[in-house]
């Protein structure tokens, strides 16, 4: 009994494991021949969405004000959706400028270069993370005995915006010749550190010395004793926690 308890329990953990992983390489392939091709009506919603769902979130103004929706974050359009009052979904509009938004646990920040950003460390080291998704394009042609081969890449997918205001956008991807099509979508994630209101994404050991200078002895031994992974979530927050000691 205690031998199957114990196989169960591995089990478990690889289950969770694997889980994680495919959480943090989202990834999803499309094949289409459509002359148009909207992305959004084609993509997972793992790929363009904060939440599983539209969850309560409040908007928080300068002056002090607060507006309560049903939201959610769209990170392959960058762009805030929200339920009115009567139903219908609209993108928030920049105007009036907001501080933040709250969504469940999650804090999001408007940066006019970098978009949405996700707070994780507020501070005089704030840490946030970029979400993103990047969208390729590869025809596919047709070889011998029916196998599949593909070409150069081609046009870059476009934006579309509706006419009227506060309508959500779109990602459509123009294929006048309906070629068949291998379309690949990719998360993506960057951590993003501020420092004297100038942000800067952070990938790796030597960008974090390049930017705090000031305590490169300090952080060379935090990194190497901590063992901390520039790709992982609780790791950079443990490390944005350690530059705030610095200070």
């Amino acid at each position: 009994m205690k031998k199957v308890i114990l196989n169960f329990t591995v089990i478990l953990l690889l289950l969770a494991t694997n889980s994680l992983m495919s959480q943090e390489r989202r990834r999803q392939t499309i094949r289409t021949s459509a002359a148009e091709i909207n992305i959004c009506a084609l993509a997972n919603d793992d790929l363009q969405y904060l939440h599983p769902a539209k969850t309560n979130g409040t908007i928080y103004y300068g002056d002090g004000k607060t507006s309560e929706y049903e939201m959610n974050y769209n990170f392959l359009l960058d762009e805030v959706r929200y339920k009115t009052r009567r139903g219908r979904i609209h993108a928030l509009q920049l105007r009036p400028r907001f501080e933040k938004i709250v969504i469940a646990d999650k804090t999001l920040v408007y940066d006019t270069e970098k978009g949405y950003l996700e707070r994780l460390h507020s501070g005089k080291a704030n840490l946030y993370i970029k979400h993103e998704v990047n969208v390729s394009t590869m025809p596919v042609r047709r070889g011998a005995y029916g196998t599949t081969d593909h070409t150069a890449s081609i046009g870059q997918a476009t934006i579309h915006q509706p006419g009227a205001e506060f309508h959500v956008r779109e990602v459509r991807l123009a294929n006048p010749r309906s070629q068949e099509l291998e379309i690949t979508l990719r998360y993506n994630k960057n951590f993003v550190f501020e420092k004297n209101g100038e942000k800067t994404k952070i990938n790796n050991r030597r960008q974090l010395l390049r930017k705090f200078p000031d305590y490169g002895s300090e952080l060379r031994n935090f990194v190497r004793q901590n063992n901390i992974d520039f790709d992982d979530k609780q790791d950079m927050i443990k490390l944005a926690g350690y530059i705030e000691s610095l200070h």
